[in-house]
């Protein structure tokens, strides 16, 4: 009796099979909405209307409240997963770890509870303490490492997102006074968020790949990220109008900087996303969360959605779980 207790509450590989799948199948639910339900229902206003057009723009809305409704499941289930894994992992980090997942627990509680309750003091706590749990995983991410391009990703990471949480911050803040304009250095927050944002790539991209490099068999990749990047480029050039409301809505980038510059950290960024697969961590997994949820972080989806993709680029250490193979310790 007490074995099949431990088989039902332990982490083994089993569980963490199912996990993986959880990664596998979230990933593609989580690109579609991001294209279909955000960005492609915002860059609809700009192609010419007609019969055909708005059958297919009332079909993407369709298909895009599933994805959403599809994907906050999904997400649901790989962060259950992942605190799961807190309990029964073989090591854990006892000054952070309950910590993060006490957090992590209370922001959905309240972002699901802000479903039915418009409250402006309800916007404020969710936006602090997404950033309070948020900040303390980039913490794990550099402290795991202890490297300095990890530190530097974890710092820019931690600009971006507060740049983004600010202007929802203060924003709330000035609406319980009375005060509905722009906050003030709200729309200056956004751009050097955005900047940051943008830069992130480059220390991800040489924290995973100049260690990977070291290997005798790494081969870096080449043809993946030139397709996605020829891809972005190509429709930047040809259409910049409706590539920058696509990126606006899925992404939360305005593209103000000069399109080279993202294109280089697109490259970047799948580069090292696909540098990491197949090394049995859970960081590729978690680049790519990552890259999907964007940095405006709206919705308690798209939140929930980053802090799951930021466990995972600790490779669970922050959460307490480790692979099903790897000795504690």
């Amino acid at each position: 009796m007490g074995t099949s207790l431990r088989g039902l509450t332990g982490w083994s590989a089993r569980h963490e099979e199912l996990l993986r799948l959880g990664i596998a199948a979230l990933f593609p639910v989580a690109l579609l909405e991001a294209f279909l339900g955000r960005a492609l229902s915002r860059a609809f206003p700009l192609i010419p209307r007609s019969p055909e057009s708005t059958f297919v723009f009332e079909s993407i809305g369709r298909a895009g409240v599933f994805l959403f409704d599809l994907g906050f499941l999904l997400v649901l289930l790989v962060l259950v997963m992942v605190l799961w894994s807190l309990r029964a992992g073989a090591r854990r980090l006892p000054a952070a770890t309950d910590a993060i997942a006490l957090g992590t627990i209370v922001l959905v509680t309240l972002g699901l509870a802000a479903f039915g309750i418009r409250d402006l003091w309800l916007v404020i706590a969710t936006a602090v303490l997404f950033l309070g749990v948020a900040f303390a995983l980039l913490w794990v991410v550099a402290r795991e490492s202890r490297e300095t391009w990890s530190a530097a990703f974890a710092a820019l990471v931690a600009v971006a997102y507060f740049g983004s949480r600010y202007y929802a911050v203060a924003s709330a803040a000035g609406q319980l006074v009375g005060f509905t304009g722009v906050p003030p250095a709200g729309l200056e927050g956004i751009r050097i968020a955005e900047a940051a944002a943008v830069l992130v790539p480059i220390p991800l991209f040489a924290s995973i790949v100049l260690p990977l490099g070291k290997r005798g068999d790494f081969r870096l990749p080449i043809v993946m990220p030139s397709i996605v990047t020829a891809l972005f480029t190509l429709a930047a050039v040809a259409s910049p109008s409706i590539t920058a409301a696509i990126a606006e809505a899925a992404l939360g980038l305005r593209l103000y900087l000069p399109v080279w510059l993202y294109a280089l950290a697109l490259w970047a960024f799948v580069a090292a996303a696909v540098g990491r697969l197949g090394d049995g961590s859970r960081r590729a997994g978690g680049m790519a969360l990552l890259l999907v949820a964007g940095f405006l972080l709206e919705s308690t989806y798209v939140q929930t959605l980053t802090l799951v993709a930021l466990a995972l680029l600790t490779n669970g250490l922050a959460l307490g779980g480790v692979r099903a193979d790897e000795p504690a310790g």
